[in-house]
């Protein structure tokens, strides 16, 4: 997949959507070009973000706790990449599309990258932007799935495709609230 292609497969359904269609990478090319490194992310900037943020809200929690929250963190999207497929093949389903796995898996590793790259936020300390960030990428993450659903899953009539992304969407952000409750209720109980 070419990352390059990602700003247009945010306003259309046949920008980068049709070259990914056409390449069919494998789902371990996909985990491991796409997956992996961008679910790396809000890992990474948990532990890098500890040590101040983490510190002014949460004084008195272990680096090792805050290691072992990144870790749980990184599980969790790793579940919820499986739980976005299935959610993402049956809305598909339901609102007239002609899923495959496969297809219903490309949307689901390609959607969450905006909100990967909006944890890259939180070492700035800053809550309004980190929230602004997230807020952004949740939007980004609905217009992915949006023209990802039309372009790799069939769902053709624009309103399908509201309703899919609508739905996966609020789910998205169903578990990405519970992958941010990872992070603050272990770091609020040590507080």
């Amino acid at each position: 997949m070419n990352l390059a292609h990602l700003p247009g497969m945010l306003f259309s359904p046949g920008a980068g959507w049709v070259d990914l269609m056409h390449a069919r990478p494998t789902r371990a090319r996909l985990l491991t070009t796409v997956f992996v490194p961008f679910a790396l992310i809000p890992p990474a900037m948990i532990l890098i973000a500890a040590g101040d943020l983490g510190a002014r809200l949460f004084p008195g929690v272990s680096i090792a706790t805050w290691i072992l929250v990144a870790a749980t963190f990184l599980a969790a999207e790793c579940v919820t990449l499986a739980l976005m497929t299935w959610i993402i093949l049956e809305a598909a389903r339901t609102h007239h599309g002609v899923p495959r796995d496969y297809d219903a898996f490309v949307v689901a590793v390609v959607a969450p990258v905006p909100m990967w790259l909006s944890a890259l936020a939180l070492p700035t300390g800053s809550v309004a932007l980190i929230v602004g960030c997230a807020l952004a990428g949740l939007a980004a993450s609905a217009f992915l799935v949006r023209h990802g659903v039309r372009a790799m899953l069939g769902v053709r009539e624009v309103t399908d495709a509201g309703s899919v992304a609508l739905i996966v969407t609020c789910a998205g952000a169903l578990a990405w609230a519970t992958m941010v409750a990872i992070v603050v209720v272990p770091a609020a109980m040590q507080s």
